[in-house]
């Protein structure tokens, strides 16, 4: 769908494994209008500090920016993780 290769992928999914930690959805003040369902996932990314959430969620994309996260699709990481240095076919 993205166009990527496989070593690509694989690198991808190595590098979150790597970075990604378990949060426990905080009692917080922020919620997601209109979807109360998406608010754990934005009060875990909230509470954990996170640079980005990534989702397909357009309630959770309207969002975007909150305090310093930015809420971006797939495809917008894809593009991030490759001006960081991540080819497509690494």
């Amino acid at each position: 769908k993205f166009n990527r290769s496989q070593s690509f992928t694989n690198a991808t999914v190595q590098t979150l494994r790597d970075v990604t930690e378990v949060a426990e959805e905080p009692i917080g003040r922020h919620n997601v209008p209109g979807d109360p369902d998406d608010t754990p996932i934005l009060r875990a990314a909230m509470a954990a500090g996170v640079d980005y959430l990534v989702t397909g969620d357009a309630k959770l994309l309207a969002l975007s920016p909150m305090e310093g996260v930015r809420i971006i699709t797939l495809a917008e990481y894809l593009q991030v993780l490759q001006n960081h240095g991540f080819a497509q076919d690494e």
